[in-house]
């Protein structure tokens, strides 16, 4: 995972001056889970139960591994309307918007291209399993191929478009645990304008790191004055430059790696990292592109966007983002992009 909350070493419970820490480490979503939670002991274990519970019931709704899953329904009913919960509500919402946003470079629909490159399980069975058939790659369909009525929550799919949570649901599920259980940010209000009311009494402050997209917010561990978060290349990638620490005082970092989400097919190696306008793995991508930004499902959406520019276009594209950027190139080089200065600890 190349993204890491500062401290890792801590394990289960520890008092601190800013109060109790707890940590928690996991899997969910086909990837690595790390909860810190600060405040009383209570609120530490409490909070870890909560965001794993909530966490598992976003999968169940979005995973399209999953038959049952809300958005392999809809994909399997094409041209039918199917109701769907606020959280898949939100989560299509916010793809559509990521996909207006990064000049489609971040598009929700890409399941069926996604499956066809051989990533059709989770990945770690995939990669048990041997080279997988890579089929031959389409464009992504794109958004004109799903409807999404908010106020009745439906959503209606044209035959062929599979949505893939990946685009933006592993920042979005961050965003909504910590917004929930502190009872702060638009993501803890459902449709109906109250908040939720899952807030965790006695919680100060939480980061979620899914995969690598996480939301912190509240008070920070140790005493500190901000949540520090690493940012560190996989093992694998040798002579390319290593650790940078970002600062969040309230907010999100994503990260993502060419070199990490990797799997075999009978026509070679492929990653995970699509282009939507031919549905195939995108040529040499970045090594790792890192991202600041206010919502993990942005910054998530973002990485991609950037993932997917060529350098030139990189710098004019943050200035209009509202984010700050690391990119690491496949030769090792680093380039900044946006406030990134006045965000590193």
């Amino acid at each position: 995972m190349p993204t890491t909350v500062a401290r890792p070493d801590v394990a289960a419970s520890v008092a601190t001056p800013a109060g109790t820490v707890t940590e928690h480490r996991g899997r969910v979503m086909g990837t690595d889970l790390h909860l810190v939670a600060v405040g009383t002991p209570r609120a530490g274990r409490d909070a870890v139960a909560r965001a794993l519970a909530r966490l598992d019931l976003l999968e169940a709704r979005w995973s399209r591994f999953r038959p049952t899953s809300e958005l392999s329904r809809a994909a399997a009913a094409a041209g039918s309307w199917v109701d769907v919960s606020e959280d898949t509500v939100r989560l299509v919402a916010a793809g559509l918007t990521a996909h207006a946003r990064t000049g489609g470079r971040c598009d929700p629909t890409g399941g069926a291209a996604i499956a066809a490159a051989g990533y059709d399980r989770d990945l770690d069975e995939r990669r048990r399993l041997g080279p997988a058939a890579r089929r031959p790659a389409r464009p992504f369909p794109g958004p004109d191929g799903v409807e999404l009525d908010v106020r009745a929550r439906r959503l209606r799919l044209a035959r062929g478009t599979v949505l893939d949570a990946g685009a933006v649901g592993k920042g979005l599920a961050a965003d909504l645990v910590v917004e929930e259980l502190l009872g702060v940010g638009e993501t803890a209000r459902p449709a109906t304008g109250s908040y939720a009311t899952d807030v965790v009494d006695g919680l100060d402050g939480l980061c979620v790191n899914v995969g690598g997209d996480l939301r912190a917010a509240g008070r920070p561990p140790y005493g500190d004055d901000a949540w520090g978060v690493d940012v560190v290349l996989p093992a694998d990638a040798a002579g390319v430059p290593g650790a940078t620490r970002w600062s969040l005082r309230e907010g999100a970092v994503a990260t993502s790696s060419s070199l990490r989400r990797v799997w075999d097919t009978d026509a070679g190696p492929a990653h995970h990292v699509l282009d939507p306008r031919t549905g195939a793995p995108a040529v040499d991508p970045p090594a790792l592109v890192s991202v600041h930004a206010g919502a993990a499902w942005w910054a998530e959406a973002s990485a991609t966007a950037l993932m997917l520019l060529d350098a030139p276009a990189r710098a004019a594209w943050v200035a209009t983002a509202d984010v700050a950027a690391i990119v690491i190139g496949s030769d090792g080089e680093r380039t900044e992009y946006g406030p990134v200065a006045g965000r590193l600890a």
